[in-house]
């Protein structure tokens, strides 16, 4: 299974500025899909204490939030440890 590294804060701000609470965005998958996103798990993903999540719970709450992964992803942090080092200095040009 492939995990993403979700950023906890971003989550936080997308759902503060949306007004979504854990319980609705709970409420919100549970209404979209067939498995809803658990409220301990967003509850986690939150607080920083999930931070590996799979690419269908990414999706389930990019979907909720109505936006996109990219939104959702740490992706300095995939930047730093998957890129070669020649091509990160391509990036910040």
């Amino acid at each position: 299974m492939n995990l993403i590294k979700i950023s906890q804060t971003k989550m936080r701000e997308i759902m503060h500025e949306k007004g979504i609470t854990h319980q609705v965005l709970h409420d919100i998958t549970d209404e979209l899909f067939i498995t809803p996103v658990g409220m301990d798990r967003i509850s986690k993903m939150t607080s920083g204490k999930l931070i590996n999540v799979s690419v269908h719970t990414l999706l389930k709450i990019a979907y909720a939030l109505n936006v996109t992964i990219n939104d959702l992803v740490e992706d300095e942090y995939f930047i730093e440890t998957e890129m070669k080092p020649e091509m990160k200095k391509s990036i910040a040009e």
